[in-house]
């Protein structure tokens, strides 16, 4: 997972490129999971409340990943 600060909400291409997966392909993920996004078509936000809700092994991705970077640096 690449580089991804602990913020409040993410867009949806923050999270796509972290993960390595296409815009499209991302959203119909979470759409499938039951996601709720919020923004427009051009802007699309997922805050980390619904990550950590509904796609818990993300959640622990970023968690995990900020942890490890950080002790990177």
């Amino acid at each position: 997972m690449k580089r991804l600060t602990i913020k409040a909400a993410y867009t949806l291409s923050e999270l796509a490129k972290a993960l390595s997966v296409d815009r499209r392909t991302l959203r119909h993920i979470l759409a499938y999971q039951g996601v709720e996004t919020f923004g427009d078509s051009k802007l699309v936000l997922i805050s980390i409340a619904e990550i950590e809700r509904k796609l818990p092994s993300l959640f622990e991705g970023i968690k995990l990943a900020h942890m490890l970077q950080d002790q990177l640096e």
